[in-house]
């Protein structure tokens, strides 16, 4: 080591020392400056990284949208049609729906004359039910039955007066047989249907029957009266209720 030497004082005297040592309080300064650019250096590479990342990512984001949302504009299916009608825990093949009917000349219509299956039953059913034409006492009857007698609760309809002029479905169900339940033309197609009788009083009466139509044979294997109305109701007051 050299002795220190008084010439040296006065050069640190003389620019650019000053008087001013590098001691240790001078090296924490220049530490924590070297800190601090290192520091900023990294941030400003954070930076530029994020300036060019960040909109590579929302131009590749942008782009995949489009294609997703073009892909399934072009791809997607046409909405379905009608189909099959589903009530009752069964798939029922009838064009028929709840709600569908009206009177002679309604269930008469083009429309109606090409029903298929157990709905072409439920058409002949209710014009012979109009034209009083179900054959308990005699004379014509279509031939929808399973049974002669399956037709016998249909008695009081077989008559002058009061007669059916109008006949709507208000329901319609499946009862499917255990052996084949994926088989539509197993099991039977059940339709509620709601009749509207009138006399020349005139009342109107209104009343229900359920008919099972077996999908197999297209026959009738079962009728009951649902409701049956003894009192009737006078014309003019049942027009008033049904127009409010």
């Amino acid at each position: 080591m050299h002795e220190w030497k008084p010439e040296w004082d006065k050069r640190l005297g003389q620019p650019p020392f000053k008087e001013r040592r590098f001691g240790i309080e001078m090296m924490e300064r220049v530490e924590e400056r070297i800190r601090t650019a290192e520091r900023s250096r990294l941030r400003s590479r954070w930076s530029r990284t994020a300036a060019f990342v960040l909109p590579a990512m929302l131009v590749l984001l942008g782009v995949g949208i489009w294609f997703g949302s073009h892909a399934a504009y072009v791809t997607a299916p046409d909405p379905p049609g009608p189909g099959p009608v589903h009530q009752g825990g069964g798939t029922i093949q009838t064009g028929i729906q709840p709600g569908d009917g009206g009177n002679y000349d309604w269930w008469g219509s083009p429309e109606n004359e090409t029903r298929e299956g157990s709905d072409r039953t439920i058409v002949t059913l209710a014009a012979a039910l109009m034209k009083r034409e179900i054959g308990i006492w005699g004379g014509p009857s279509p031939e929808i039955w399973a049974a002669p007698d399956v037709k016998q609760p249909l008695e009081r309809y077989d008559v002058s007066s009061p007669w059916v002029y109008e006949v709507y479905v208000d329901e319609v169900n499946s009862i499917k047989d255990n052996i084949e339940m994926d088989n539509p033309d197993t099991g039977s197609t059940v339709y509620e249907l709601r009749l509207m009788l009138r006399d020349s009083i005139p009342m109107v009466y209104e009343e229900a029957i359920e008919v099972t139509v077996s999908n197999d044979t297209r026959m009738i294997t079962w009728i009951e009266l649902m409701t049956t109305d003894d009192m009737g109701t006078p014309l003019d007051e049942f027009e008033e209720r049904d127009s409010r």
